[in-house]
Formats: structure tokens, sequence, C-alpha cells
């Protein structure tokens, strides 16, 4: 939890300028994608990125989402079976694919002025954002979906960008999952 991964060109800042550089960066034309995993106790610590994500259309919560009705055999209730993608050139290439998400948090847009923002892919209307994430921490278990819980479709990635100067501004692309790309994961279904 908390890792940030970014990827970029275009005179990306040096390692360690963290999320000071990256606004001058997005604001000089650059790409980014930033992975960030839900905060699940232990070390884990949350990125600082949610609040500098917000002016930018994107809302990141803090939940653990879940998908029953999309279950997979030896996984938990935790592991994400996503085949519900939107229109975007980030992921028509999935469309009548699957990707498998181990654990992952919600992702959704935010309406903000002069910023497109659109929601990747999400999971089943079945699905939800449980925000007890402390609770299911502590006792291991997932308590049914509760009125506080973030209700299905749950957006799991968004792509934004300014609504003018589409070409050469800046790009965000936010999931709330970084491990399903790692070495473990990427073979699984449309990982890769």
């Amino acid at each position: 939890g908390g890792r940030l991964r970014v990827m970029g060109g275009r005179g990306w800042p040096a390692a360690g300028a963290g999320k000071a550089g990256l606004k001058p960066y997005l604001e000089s034309g650059g790409r980014a994608l930033v992975m960030l995993d839900p905060v699940l106790g232990g070390l884990a610590r949350e990125s600082g990125l949610v609040d500098f994500l917000k002016p930018y259309g994107i809302r990141v919560d803090d939940d653990l989402v879940v998908d029953p009705t999309r279950q997979l055999p030896f996984f938990g209730p935790e592991a994400l079976y996503v085949s519900d993608f939107r229109n975007h050139p980030t992921v028509d290439g999935l469309h009548n694919m699957a990707v498998l998400i181990p654990v992952a948090r919600s992702v959704g847009t935010i309406t903000t002025p002069g910023v497109t923002s659109t929601v990747l892919f999400t999971t089943s209307s079945s699905g939800w954002g449980a925000t007890d994430v402390a609770g299911i921490v502590a006792t291991h278990r997932l308590e049914p979906k509760s009125a506080k819980d973030i209700a299905g479709p749950v957006p799991l990635g968004v792509a934004a960008q300014p609504e003018k100067d589409k070409d050469k501004g800046w790009r965000l692309v936010v999931l709330g999952n970084s491990a399903f790309l790692a070495n473990a994961q990427i073979a699984n279904a449309g990982n890769l």
C-alpha cells in the first residue's frame, strides 16, 4: 500500500522529486501512470497523492473493493475478475477480455472545471467498496455491504486530461492497484 509508480517521458523530474515535481511535469504536458494500492494496515501508508489528484478530476477512495458475483476459485473475495471496460483508447483493446486484480481500492471521477476524466473499468453492479478497511484488517473478515460502503458498479481506474489542448496537454491514468502488473500476476487473463 501507499506505493507510487509513475512512468513518463518529456523530462520527468529526478527520482525523489515526489509530488512537488509531479505538478510542474504534468503542467508542461507530461504523461503519468499512477497505481495506488489500498492501504491495508501494517507498515502500509497513504502515498500523499489522494488530495493531489482531486484537481485533476480523480477521486481515490480509502476502501477495499469486492465483487462476489465475480468470485474466482481459489481466490478470496478481494480478488477481482474485471471485464466491464468503458470506451476509452486506454482500454479499447481489452473489450471481450478480463483483468485479474488481486486487491484494489476504488478510483473514480470528480467534476472539475477544465478537466475531462473518464472511468476506464468497473466491477459489476453487485460489487462494492468496503470502507471499514481497519475492521477488515483487524478481523480478517468482510462484513456484508452497508450503507457506508461505495455502491457498485465501483470504478477501478480513471483517465484524465485537460478539456482544452488535448493533444499537447497533460494526461493521467490512475489505477487502484499496482500488483496486477507485477511478475506474479502479469500472465493472468488480460493483465499484460
